[in-house]
């Protein structure tokens, strides 16, 4: 339900920071705009990992959506797009009408 009353479902995400890997499950994120890096938990990290700028938000939904056995859990548009929104916060992740 979160994800048909999105108003960025239809756009790309892209991420707008450097990283690197801390260990063989973790990367560690080099923020543009200030002199730290930043870990991520496992939700946020994959978001960011994904945010190539070659799927939409709906369409890496649905492809998340796909990785899940019956059933599919009941918030996961809207915990994807609560984690996109926290990583744009962040300024690490910036969104684009255009595929890259």
């Amino acid at each position: 339900n979160a994800l048909q009353t999105s108003t960025s479902a239809d756009l790309y995400f892209i991420r707008t920071a450097s990283w690197f890997w801390l260990d063989s499950k973790t990367i560690t994120v080099v923020d543009p705009h200030g002199p730290r890096m930043l870990t991520l938990d496992p939700w946020p990290q994959l978001v960011f990992l994904a945010a190539n700028g070659d799927k939409t938000i709906k369409e890496y939904i649905f492809f998340m959506a796909d990785q899940y056995l019956v059933p599919i859990p009941a918030e996961l548009d809207s915990t994807i797009l609560g984690e996109i929104s926290t990583l744009l916060s962040y300024g690490i992740l910036k969104l684009s009408q255009y595929k890259i």
